[in-house]
């Protein structure tokens, strides 16, 4: 494992150069990973599930008709490996 420092020393060596703005968004990609990619999932919680209740009630029938037969066709698939 690389020492702390020498990590920080290769993110400026990554940034330098690139004009303010860019540097800026480039902030803003790592703030984000950090908030919520990389946050650790807090043990023993439930997923919020309600943020998701009633998603499937707002569908169009056309679109509950492609949703069904998407969920038919991943089942199809479950079990497979994959192979390059």
């Amino acid at each position: 494992m690389q020492p702390y420092g020498s990590i920080e020393e290769r993110l400026l060596q990554e940034i330098k150069g690139l004009d303010r703005d860019d540097a800026e968004k480039i902030i803003k990609m790592v703030h984000f990973m950090k908030e919520e990619i990389l946050k650790e999932k807090q043990k023993n919680s439930k997923p919020d599930i309600m943020k998701y209740a009633g998603m499937l009630s707002d569908l169009s029938p056309e679109d509950s008709d492609l949703f069904e037969q998407a969920v038919q066709r991943k089942s199809m698939f479950r079990g497979r490996k994959i192979e390059l």
